[in-house]
């Protein structure tokens, strides 16, 4: 007996047992898009958490370099800078404490979204904190000073919109990402809408008497 490969059914003949048509072997594909741990295999959500870690640690080892360059030379900068010890120290202070916030949180397994975010604002609101510090005559700043403070606030800026980035793909894929779950022995494998139909044992024909 043997049925049409296109039904994607297990053909039999005379000659040849257990032979699997071509959209059986597409489905058996389909089934082993599975990690060897037993978790979701969701590419997208491993990119997005990839660039946010990534983009984390960057963050955070720049800022840790930004706060211990104010703190060594909080009076060596005095002067060129205009900004006084009275304020970099404070500031180099407030680095320190946001770059082992950051590792810690670019350290998880699974980056969690509530402080990933309140790290994205932090970033934009120090961007505005050095665009004020810098430009509303709060501190009497040199030419020099200005600058700096400039350039920090958009760094800032750039970390704040690629950690945005990141953590959105890494929401989206993690919600919506395809991939096969797996639970105890049991596979679940989502199916697409022009999957075929799941292989049947061989069997007599409906419309043939047995």
């Amino acid at each position: 007996m043997s049925r049409r490969p296109d039904d994607g059914i297990v053909c039999l003949d005379r000659t040849t047992t257990g032979r699997i048509c071509p959209r059986q072997e597409e489905t058996t594909r389909m089934s082993t898009a599975t990690t060897t741990t037993g978790t979701p295999a969701r590419p997208a959500a491993a990119a997005g958490a990839g660039l946010l870690r990534k983009v984390l640690r960057i963050d955070s080892w720049s800022t840790a370099a930004f706060g211990v360059f104010l703190l060594a030379g909080s009076k060596a900068l005095s002067a060129p800078l205009g900004l006084p010890a009275t304020w970099s120290v404070p500031l180099g202070v407030a680095m320190l404490g946001g770059a082992a916030a950051l590792a810690l949180i670019a350290g998880y397994p699974h980056i969690p979204t509530g402080p990933a975010t309140a790290a994205i604002a932090g970033n934009a609101l120090s961007c505005v904190a050095m665009l004020l510090l810098a430009f509303s005559g709060l501190l009497p700043l040199t030419g020099l000073g200005i600058a700096f403070l400039a350039v920090g606030a958009v760094v800032v800026a750039v970390y704040a919109v690629v950690e945005f980035v990141g953590l959105r793909r890494y929401v989206r894929a993690g919600e919506g990402g395809a991939g096969a779950l797996v639970l105890g022995r049991t596979t679940f494998v989502p199916r697409r809408p022009d999957a075929p139909t799941r292989p049947r044992a061989p069997g007599p024909h409906p419309g043939r008497p047995r």
